[in-house]
């Protein structure tokens, strides 16, 4: 049984919550209205005529998942607004128009994206003067909210973000990790969902949403079999096709996820629960994308998925024309992220820059000598974020990290040694590039992991003045329900307390 499959206690009514979503029949053509009579004018959602307001919490393959939803409505006839960081100077702005966030006095953000105080209606005042964030939200006629469920605070500003909506009276569709993994939760009630992998479906969960019905996609999408059987097709898709529309946030930055789910089953992480195991796009359509990105004007494309290093282990060899021929000797049954790398770099234009996402250690070990070749790459940027979450083997163990303090080590030196250095000013030094003059490697720690004693910490700590990373994520623990790690959370408890 996978991960996915698998229910917490509060997900019992998960079955049938999903054989009580609404079908719709998605219209491939606008309606006629001098055809149709009064009563059914009246009733129908009538695009041109609705704001829609798109806000993401999380990683970049949210971001790009937003981007799509957004495309996808836009394209329909819907005016709509990505909430963003972005200043504007009037929250009326043409379709794609991004929104800034303001911050109340407690520093958390206002109209929902709040800390549980506002909730409470306790400690945080509205400013005088409403952001183009806030008049967004007042004045769309219904938001979408897609979601991160990582860390417990990303899911309490969503929860508040869905439970502000409801005060304010606005038509809710919640997408991500959080309604997937958890689309029995008692705040989710009458509200519609799209899955992860249905984003391509947001125009009809839409429709229906403004017409009053609650609309749950939930299902994971699967290759159809040459019979016609998805039942017995061999693996799942990495989800909506990759030719959708797309309104960027950035209009220079392509986020190009090149597949979804993961291989791994770490003891902390609620994101398998929601995107499943690894789902990886074929080599040829995500070169297609990347032709049409730079087509449009991208300057930059970043891959991204939950672990860019197992990309292809799912996917036959056969499948494509493009090999890595190293890899194609050590993995000739899979395709590689190697492989992949090696027919795109060939596509990036003069002037642009391809960056890679997040990669966990075990898989790049395989393919340590191919990644220094492709970071050495002019158009690719020296660069690789590889967590390593702590710098004690017990703590790793404990998190199934499957790999070792040791294996992480040899993977950021071994690429600091065969990434060249950039060509420098006569009178520069090395540590005026990048830290050490060559690979920039951004890294993760989790502090007080259950199992963490002061000995593992400071193991952490040499680790990180060893290496002395320049971009470092340092985040606290957070027990997130139904996963081992919160379990291990009663355990030791029940344990200090028998002990006292």
């Amino acid at each position: 049984m996978d991960i996915e499959d698998l229910h917490t206690e509060l997900d019992v009514h998960r079955t049938e919550e999903r054989n009580a979503s609404v079908k719709v029949r998605f219209r491939t053509r606008r309606h006629n209205l001098a055809d149709m009579d009064s009563d059914s004018v009246t009733t129908m959602a009538i695009p041109e005529h609705y704001r829609v307001f798109v806000q993401t919490w999380g990683c970049a393959h949210n971001t790009s998942d937003s981007e799509y939803m957004a495309g996808l409505l836009a394209q329909y006839g819907y005016q709509v607004i990505l909430g963003g960081s972005t200043n504007t100077k009037d929250s009326h702005e043409p379709v794609g128009a991004q929104s800034n966030n303001s911050e109340c006095e407690c520093s958390s953000e206002l109209a929902g994206d709040c800390c549980q105080k506002r909730e409470d209606k306790g400690c945080c005042t509205t400013p005088e003067f409403p952001t183009a964030d806030e008049r967004a939200k007042q004045e769309a006629d219904i938001w979408v909210l897609n979601s991160c469920t990582v860390k417990g605070p990303a899911e309490d500003h969503f929860r508040n973000a869905v439970k502000a909506g409801m005060r304010m009276g606005k038509r809710l569709v919640v997408a991500g990790c959080v309604p997937q993994s958890h689309p029995a939760a008692e705040y989710l009630k009458g509200v519609s969902i799209i899955g992860v992998q249905q984003i391509d479906r947001v125009v009809e969960v839409v429709e229906e949403t403004l017409q009053g019905n609650t609309v749950r996609f939930l299902d994971k999408k699967c290759a159809v079999s040459e019979d016609g059987d998805s039942h017995s097709a061999r693996r799942r898709l990495g989800g909506a096709r990759l030719d959708l529309p797309k309104i960027r946030r950035n209009p220079l930055i392509e986020i190009l996820a090149v597949s979804t789910g993961c291989l791994n089953a770490c003891t902390y992480c609620k994101t398998k629960h929601a995107r499943g195991v690894l789902a990886s796009y074929p080599i040829e359509e995500l070169l297609e994308r990347a032709k049409q990105a730079f087509a449009d004007g991208v300057k930059e494309l970043w891959l991204t998925s939950e672990d860019l290093g197992a990309y292809g282990r799912d996917l036959d060899r056969t499948t494509s024309v493009y090999s890595c021929p190293s890899m194609a000797v050590r993995f000739p049954q899979c395709l590689t992220l190697a492989d992949l790398l090696s027919g795109l770099v060939r596509l990036i234009p003069e002037g642009c820059m391809l960056r890679l996402g997040m990669t966990n250690p075990p898989y790049i070990l395989e393919q340590l000598r191919e990644m220094a070749d492709v970071l050495s790459h002019p158009r690719v940027y020296a660069f690789l974020h590889v967590p390593v979450q702590s710098g004690s083997d017990a703590v790793l163990d404990c998190m199934k990290r499957e790999y070792t303090v040791d294996e992480f080590s040899h993977v950021v030196t071994y690429l600091q040694d065969h990434i060249p250095p950039p060509p420098l000013p006569p009178d520069a030094t090395d540590d005026a590039v990048n830290g050490s003059g060559t690979l920039t490697v951004a890294t993760d720690i989790i502090c007080g992991f259950p199992n963490e004693t002061e000995a593992d910490f400071e193991e952490t700590v040499k680790l990180v003045e060893r290496f002395r990373f320049p971009v470092l994520y340092i985040n606290q623990f957070f027990a997130r329900p139904g996963t081992p790690a919160a379990s291990m959370i009663s355990l030791l408890l029940r344990l200090q307390q028998a002990v006292l």
